[in-house]
């Protein structure tokens, strides 16, 4: 049942996730990179033992407060973030909102728990919990969330989401459903199947919707592309937003044709909606050091923990950026000299590794396994 609370819970949700990762990767980036680590999204921080840091900021009225543990450990896991919103009258901080963080054996972040401040009982009162569950090749296959029931004392089930990988551990399915708690059960919400062909290329996406009235997936809408396997990603020049997009359509070969369909369920058939055609042209770069693709170097590949990056001058700092097959960007360090990446806290899978040196961009795709 699709009511107007589960929606205000999702929307709370992504704006909690959507403010965390963007304070991370924004304001405090130059402090982290002043302490030694460089991490764009909540997770666990490396390179330092006997660290207690309390990160305190302020942005128009609002400080966010961020607890890492201290201990004889390498690894610093971010155990909360506290929201808190000023008095104008007293110039006063108070509390508002809280989230919680706890991970697994392998450092996967796996359960979240969101509070809000009630000023009368002077203590924090649950609202929101997120479970994660990941397989052994560290990606994500379900995600359950919850919402606290003052009445009852627990956590109520609200929206689930599973997610299916092939043996490269590629997304192939990913299914949602919502909690009906009349009947007691979880009833479908959304669909997606990800198909690819033989060389990897994200060939044709469907979205389905549950109908609740035949109890079956309905089509909604439907994608379908072609490529070109004689260029890849390195002999083409793409705009930084398409490169960014979801899912990642660039990740393997140059895409020539794009075909939009919507399901008819009247006819109970695909029915052709729109194309996007996509042309080329040969360019030639001036004003570039000319520096052969073959001197960028990104090993090992696969991987597991650590990439090595080697470019033609290790001393020069260089911009990094990893995206995921979705187009989300999972990593990035701006005009720095690194050539050494910690990438063991991410899903297996393949990613697009973007590498902007001078006025060169190498791209590669890298396997973790």
């Amino acid at each position: 049942m699709k009511t107007n609370e589960h929606t205000k819970l999702r929307i709370l949700l992504l704006l909690c996730f959507l403010f965390t990762v963007i304070t991370n990767q924004g304001q405090n980036r130059d402090l982290e990179r002043n302490l030694g680590f460089s991490s764009p999204h909540i997770g666990v921080f490396s390179k330092w033992k006997n660290l207690d840091i309390d990160f305190k900021y302020t942005n128009k009225g609002n400080r966010i407060n961020y607890y890492l543990k201290s201990s004889e450990i390498i690894k610093q896991s971010l155990d909360s973030i506290v929201w808190q919103y000023l008095d104008t009258l007293s110039g006063n901080f108070h509390p508002a909102a809280k989230k919680e963080y706890t991970y697994d054996s392998n450092g996967n972040f796996n359960v979240g728990i969101t509070f809000h401040w009630d000023d009368s009982a002077s203590k924090w009162i649950w609202d929101v919990k997120e479970e994660y569950t990941f397989d052994t090749n560290g990606n994500l296959t379900l995600r359950i969330d919850y919402e606290w029931d003052e009445n009852t004392s627990k956590w109520v089930w609200v929206y689930k989401e599973e997610f299916t990988y092939d043996k490269n551990g590629i997304l192939t399915l990913r299914i949602d459903y919502e909690w009906d708690e009349y009947s007691s059960k979880w009833i479908g919400n959304y669909k997606f199947e990800f198909i690819h062909d033989s060389n990897d290329n994200f060939t044709l996406s469907i979205v389905y919707d549950w109908d609740e009235t035949s109890s079956k997936w309905v089509g909604v809408e439907k994608e379908e592309y072609i490529y070109d396997n004689n260029f890849v990603l390195n002999d083409l020049l793409i705009p930084s937003e398409l490169l960014s997009g979801s899912p990642n359509i660039f990740l393997e070969h140059k895409v020539t044709e794009r075909t939009y369909y919507k399901f008819d369920i009247n006819s109970d058939k695909w029915v052709y909606n729109f194309k996007e055609k996509y042309y080329y042209s040969d360019r030639n770069i001036t004003n570039t050091v000319c520096t052969s693709i073959q001197e960028f170097k990104v090993y090992p590949n696969p991987s597991t923990d650590y990439i090595n990056i080697d470019y033609p001058n290790n001393n020069e700092p260089v911009t990094i950026e990893i995206y995921d097959y979705l187009g989300r960007m999972v990593y990035r360090d701006n005009g720095v000299k690194i050539n050494n990446i910690y990438v063991g806290h991410l899903n297996r899978g393949y990613y697009l590794c973007k590498i902007i040196y001078k006025d060169q961009v190498f791209k590669t795709k890298i396997i973790l396994q």
